[in-house]
């Protein structure tokens, strides 16, 4: 049995102190806000709280602006997956000894796992990082640029060939841009020329020009362009439908976890109360008992 917890749990008698006298082999994870110890161990959290307490709203935005959330909700992503990774740690350490485990995962530490490679830049140097846009603290040039008809994310890592691919072999003699550091420190003006290349270039242009010369570019996509791209949303078959009782055929993301043996598929939820009488007989209910609960109201 796996037990994912609320804080209602330990009021109801059913935290993991208790639970594993009963079942010494149960696997109990935890998912909260800021996790079971500590001074905010009691605070409500969501997603929005976690990437201010994790440090990723405060280098997310633009230099001099107000710090942002990032768009979509990751600290509770990363922390479903840190749950389903140290759950399934547990089934095999199980496997292997009979014990079971608690595991304890919070949104905040999900982000500050998320924040790993921006952190290590004040842990290594004592600098605290800051806002960069669409830039990175790592390396230049990289960041969004502005195309003839849109938007695009370009990575210049392989210095000669981009240099080659956007007609700029001249930067290759400049001593300003022969280090990544240097690069890094005259970011801007090299943005600047970036900028003034991709502006005379389609999305498309810049994207094959870049990729084909074994750097990175890729479009900035909205939503609707990520749902009926061809890569995305056909081969990788990102999206698919499921049935909701009560309103039909519904699209809705699909897995990302490829698998060869045992593909990921997402079944069609179950309607509310749809599996009442198996769990009620699994607890040992008589149909005459269920009978009598719903005369009185109960269930």
């Amino acid at each position: 049995m796996v037990e994912i917890s609320s804080r209602r749990d330990e009021k109801l008698g059913l935290d993991y102190s208790r639970l594993k006298e009963v079942n010494p082999g149960l696997i109990y994870a935890a998912v909260s806000g800021y996790g079971q110890e500590g001074p905010y161990s009691q605070r409500a959290g969501l997603d929005p709280a976690a990437q201010a307490m994790s440090g990723i709203m405060s280098v997310t935005g633009f230099p001099g602006s107000d710090s942002a959330r990032c768009g979509a909700s990751v600290c509770d992503v990363m922390a479903g997956m840190h749950a389903v990774i140290g759950i399934l740690a547990a089934l095999n350490y199980r496997t292997m000894t009979g014990e079971g485990q608690m595991i304890d995962v919070s949104l905040c530490d999900a982000g500050v796992v998320g924040m790993s490679s921006v952190t290590q830049q004040y842990l290594t140097t004592g600098e605290i990082p800051s806002k960069l846009g669409n830039g990175y603290v790592a390396y230049s040039p990289g960041g969004c640029y502005k195309a003839s008809d849109g938007e695009v994310v370009v990575n210049g890592a392989q210095w000669e060939l981009f240099c080659k691919s956007i007609g700029r072999e001249d930067l290759l003699d400049n001593p300003e841009y022969a280090e990544v550091a240097g690069r890094v420190k005259n970011r801007d003006k090299l943005d600047a020329i970036i900028n003034e290349w991709t502006g005379t270039k389609t999305v498309a242009e810049v994207v094959d020009i870049i990729t084909r010369n074994r750097n990175v570019a890729a479009p900035v996509l909205n939503v609707a362009q990520v749902v009926n791209d061809a890569h995305i949303g056909g081969v990788r078959n990102m999206f698919t439908t499921v049935h909701l009782e009560g309103f039909g055929d519904i699209k809705i993301t699909n897995q990302c976890i490829k698998m060869s043996a045992t593909p990921a598929r997402l079944s069609d939820p179950p309607a509310i109360g749809q599996h009442n009488q198996e769990v009620y007989k699994e607890l040992g209910y008589t149909e005459e008992e269920l009978e009598q609960l719903r005369e009185e109201h109960v269930i």
